[in-house]
C-alpha cells in the first residue's frame, strides 16, 4: 500500500490511473468521481458529480479523458484539464459494469448488466461501432491488452469467460466456473489466466475450459477489531462471524469462543467479548489500528511506539540471571522491577535478523578500505539540535530522562526473552509527507527476508542499535496519600511521594500497614486485609498500578494525585 485517500462516503468499486502522470481517478457507490494527484496532494484535485453509482472507470494514457459507467445505462466522459465539458455515451439498457480505454483515448468498450459489450469510437460516440452478444448475463469484467485492442476478453454472471476478436468477431469461450466471474487477468506469456469469483482465486490453462490447475481459496477477511485496555491484545472478527484473540507484541493468533454456540458468538457484540476477558491495568495506545486490507496491520510511527511500559513478569518473557528461559523463586524477586517498553522491544524483535545481518556486515568491513553503506532513512536525529531552545534545567532533566532511559532498556534486554514473531510476517517501511501527512509505503518484506543492508528511520536504528528513543509519558507518578474514616488515628501529615507508574495499590497497601497503628492488630498481613485505597472515593482493586489510578479513577492531568485509605466497611473496627 503505496498510498491512503480517504474521501469517498461509501464502497470505492473502481481505480484508474494515467501512465504518463501522477494523476488517479476513484469511483463507488456514493456516486462521486474523484481525480488525485498521486505525488503531493492530499485532497482532491477535482469531485465530479455522477447520476447514479458507479462500478467501472478508464482513463486514457496521457489521464487527459475520464470514463466513467453508471447505474443511469450510460457512460459519463470528463476532460480532466477542465477545458471542455463531454457528451454522454448513450446506447446500452442496464447498468454500465465494466470499460477498458485503449492508450490514445479514441476507443472505448463497455460491458453492461444487459448481457452486451459495445465498441466505441470516441470522436463520434453517437451510436457504437459494434455490439457483441455472446454472454447469457450481465458482464461483470473487460480485459483487453491496450497494445492489441482487437481481443477483447469477457468475463460474465454467467460464470464464463471469452475471447473475442474484433476484427473477426469469433468469440471462443475460454473458462466455465460455476460462480459469477468478478475479475479476469491473463497472464503475461499469454497462456493463462487470473479468474476471481466471490469464493475462489483460479488459474486457468487458456484453451481448456474444464478445470483451472491452480486455485486459491478466499480467505475471510476482518471486519471488526476492538483493542483490549492492557494494549497486549486484540479481538477481530471476520466476515464470516469467526472471532480471534491477537497477541500484539508476538503477532500471533488463537481462535476465541469455541465454548459458545457459533450464532451466539455471530450476534454478540465484539465490545461484549472484549469486556469478558478485559484486563484491569490500563496501558497508553502505542500502535494505530488499520483493517481496510481486510487483515490487521498495526502502525509503529516515532514518538507514540515508546509511550507503553509494563512489568516483565506481566509479559511472562523474564529469564532468570544464567540466561534461561525459566524463572526460578529464588531469581524471581530480581525482575519484579524490570520494566520493558513495548514499541522498542517489538522493534527488537521485527528487526532482529537486520541486526544480525547489520553486524556481521559491519565486521567484514573493519580493516577494510570499504565503509557500509549509508543504511538511514530521512533526516538524522541530532540530540543537541533537539534540545536547541529549552532551558538549562529542561536539557538537563532531558539528558537524565534519556540515560533512565537507556539503563531500563539494556536492564530489560539482559533479563527478558526477546519477542519472536512469524518469520512471514509482513513489515512496510515508510514515511509521512511533513506538509500533506499522507503516508508513503517504501518497500515491504518479510521478517525472515532483513538482511541488515536495507535502509531503516534514523529513529527505529536508534532503538534497535543504541538502546536511545524518547518516551512522552513520564515513567513516575507524584501522589499523596491521607488516612480517612473512623477506627484509624489521623497521620500527623500528608505523605507525599513519587512512584514508578507501575506501582501496584498492593505495594501501598503494604507500606500502610507497616506504618499504621491499629488498636489490637499488631500483624502486618491482618493490617493490610483490614484496610482499602480510595481516590475520589472509589476503592481500589489492589492489583492495578498507579498509571491505571491515574487513567481510569483519578481523571484529572492537571492536580497531583490524591490518595486516602481507611478501614474496609466490613470491618467491625471502624464501627
Amino acid at each position: 500500500m503505496v498510498e491512503t485517500y480517504s474521501w469517498h462516503t461509501d464502497y470505492v468499486k473502481a481505480v484508474a490511473c494515467s501512465d504518463m502522470l501522477s494523476i488517479a481517478a476513484s469511483t463507488g457507490l456514493d456516486a462521486q468521481l474523484v481525480l488525485w494527484d498521486t505525488e503531493k496532494a492530499r485532497e482532491p484535485l477535482q469531485i465530479y458529480p455522477l447520476e447514479g453509482s458507479s462500478y467501472s472507470l478508464s482513463m486514457s494514457s496521457d489521464g487527459h479523458l475520464l470514463a466513467c459507467g453508471t447505474t443511469s445505462k450510460h457512460v459519463q466522459l470528463f476532460d480532466t484539464r477542465g477545458t471542455c465539458k463531454l457528451p454522454k455515451i448513450k446506447g446500452h439498457e442496464d447498468n454500465i459494469r465494466a470499460l477498458v480505454m485503449n492508450s490514445e483515448g479514441t476507443l472505448l468498450i463497455s460491458g453492461s448488466s444487459d448481457r452486451s459489450f459495445k465498441l466505441w469510437d470516441l470522436r463520434n460516440h453517437s451510436k457504437p461501432l459494434t455490439t457483441y452478444n455472446n454472454h447469457t448475463d450481465s458482464i461483470w469484467s473487460l480485459w483487453v491488452d491496450k497494445n492489441r485492442f482487437h481481443e477483447v476478453y469477457s468475463g460474465s454472471r454467467d460464470g464464463t469467460v471469452r475471447k473475442t476478436d474484433l476484427r473477426t468477431e469469433i468469440s471462443t469461450l475460454l473458462v466455465v466456473e460455476q460462480e459469477p466471474i468478478l475479475k479476469i487477468l491473463p497472464d503475461i506469456d499469454g497462456d493463462t489466466m487470473w479468474v476471481s469469483t466471490p469464493e475462489k482465486l483460479h488459474r486457468w490453462k487458456l484453451g481448456d475450459p474444464k478445470k483451472p490447475f491452480q486455485s486459491l481459496d478466499r480467505r475471510p477477511g476482518i471486519v471488526e477489531y476492538k483493542c483490549l485496555s492492557n494494549r497486549l491484545n486484540i479481538l477481530t472478527r471476520n466476515s464470516e462471524g469467526h472471532v480471534q484473540l491477537w497477541d500484539t507484541c508476538s503477532g500471533t493468533c488463537k481462535s476465541f469462543g469455541d465454548d459458545l454456540d457459533p450464532e451466539v458468538l455471530k450476534k454478540t457484540e465484539l465490545e461484549q467479548l472484549a469486556a469478558s476477558i478485559e484486563t484491569k491495568n490500563w496501558v497508553p495506545s502505542w500502535f494505530k489500528v488499520s483493517i481496510n486490507s481486510g487483515s490487521l496491520v498495526l502502525h509503529l510511527d516515532n514518538p507514540s511506539c515508546f509511550d507503553a511500559e509494563v512489568l516483565a513478569e506481566d509479559l511472562k518473557i523474564s529469564k532468570d540471571k544464567d540466561g534461561d528461559d525459566e524463572v526460578t523463586e529464588k531469581s524471581a524477586d530480581e525482575f519484579v522491577d524490570v520494566t520493558v517498553n513495548l514499541g522498542a522491544h517489538v522493534l527488537d524483535g521485527i528487526f532482529s535478523n537486520w541486526v544480525i545481518g547489520y553486524k556481521d556486515r559491519k565486521e567484514q568491513a573493519q580493516g577494510k578500505s570499504a565503509e557500509i553503506e549509508n543504511i538511514t532513512l530521512g533526516p538524522h536525529i541530532n540530540e543537541e539540535e533537539e534540545e536547541k531552545g529549552m532551558k538549562w534545567e529542561e536539557r538537563k532533566a532531558e539528558k537524565k530522562n534519556r540515560r533512565k532511559q537507556r539503563k531500563d532498556r539494556e536492564k530489560a534486554k539482559r533479563h527478558t526473552k526477546p519477542f519472536v514473531l512469524p518469520p512471514n510476517t509482513q513489515v512496510t517501511i515508510g514515511e509521512v509527507n511533513s506538509e500533506t501527512n499522507v503516508s508513503r509505503g517504501l518497500y515491504s518484506k518479510a521478517i525472515s527476508d532483513f538482511l541488515g543492508e536495507e535502509k531503516l528511520p534514523q529513529w527505529v536504528l536508534q532503538s534497535i542499535l543504541d538502546n536511545m528513543f524518547k518516551c512522552r509519558v513520564s515513567s513516575t507518578i507524584s501522589f499523596t496519600i491521607s488516612s480517612t474514616g473512623p477506627g484509624l488515628e489521623p497521620m500527623p501529615r500528608v505523605k507525599r511521594f513519587n512512584a514508578t507508574r507501575l506501582l501496584l495499590v498492593e505495594k501501598i497497601l503494604k507500606w500502610i500497614a507497616a506504618n499504621i497503628e491499629i488498636p489490637a492488630i499488631s500483624s502486618q498481613s491482618e493490617k493490610q486485609d483490614l484496610i482499602e485505597v480510595l481516590c475520589n472515593s472509589r476503592p481500589l482493586p489492589p492489583d492495578i498500578n498507579l498509571a491505571t489510578v491515574l487513567q481510569l479513577y483519578w481523571r484529572s492531568s492537571i492536580k497531583a494525585l490524591v490518595l486516602e485509605f481507611r478501614l474496609k466497611e466490613t470491618s467491625s473496627l471502624g464501627q
